[in-house]
């Protein structure tokens, strides 16, 4: 997890990033493997993914936990509403899975994951192992470069 992790830090890019490169990207795998019409539970999902990816280096199971404990105390119904939404497409997710975690599959699997951390989990996994991408690109979009050089005197 990024040093600089602040719950303000997280919505704040969450809210400001959603014309950058890799937001479009996230949203775009988010809408093929998730497949929600339910747009809230397509909205966090997308926020999650978007901020597992910006704050961390290393993508594990546990690694957007603290991320989705965020959006959850903002968003009380997370949980529940993807849950409701991920009963209709719980075998087309879980193909979608195995072909991405592969040989981690059972092993992930049999963690027990919250369903929104194993959605966010898998849709990071693949975004990661499958594009190009610069972990600094959604928080210029939010706040220029700027940003990264806050702390140079």
């Amino acid at each position: 997890m990024n040093d600089n992790f602040t719950e303000d830090l997280l919505f704040r890019l969450t809210n400001s990033c959603k014309s950058s490169a890799l937001y479009a990207y996230v949203a775009e795998a988010v809408t093929k493997h998730f497949k929600s019409m339910h747009y809230l539970s397509s909205t966090l999902i997308c926020d999650c993914v978007l901020a597992n990816l910006a704050f961390n280096e290393q993508i594990t199971p546990q690694s957007a936990d603290e991320i989705i404990t965020c959006f959850r105390r903002k968003h009380k119904s997370l949980y529940t509403t993807v849950a409701e939404v991920y009963k209709y497409i719980a075998d087309d997710f879980d193909d979608y899975a195995q072909s991405v975690l592969c040989a981690d599959y059972n092993s992930v699997r049999a963690i027990n994951m919250p369903t929104a951390n194993y959605i966010v989990y898998v849709i990071s996994v693949d975004i990661k192992s499958n594009r190009k991408f610069d972990r600094r690109e959604p928080f210029i979009s939010a706040f220029g470069y700027e940003y990264f050089f806050d702390d140079v005197t």
